[in-house]
């Protein structure tokens, strides 16, 4: 399920779009929690990442890498849908 966009975490801290490791593991961390979950857990966990990206712009992660990754968020909490 999340494989891009595990892969777009992976890249944006590679390319110092993300400029903390904890940040991108924690990241990782939960992209993970959510393929292991289902229905509304999935999708509450993806809601409650996709806000944590928010917060983190231009702080941790460059506008660039939040615009990314909440794409790539957005894709699997559409895909979750019934």
């Amino acid at each position: 399920m999340p494989n891009s966009a595990l892969a777009d975490v992976a890249n944006a801290l590679s390319l110092q779009l993300i400029d903390d490791a904890g940040m991108a593991n924690s990241i990782k961390k939960k992209l993970q929690a959510a393929q292991n979950a289902s229905g509304q857990t999935r999708s509450s966990i993806l809601s409650a990442l996709r806000d944590e990206i928010n917060a983190q712009s231009g702080k941790h992660m460059t506008s660039v890498a939040v615009k990314v990754l909440v794409n790539d968020i957005q894709s699997l909490i559409f895909q979750n849908l019934p």
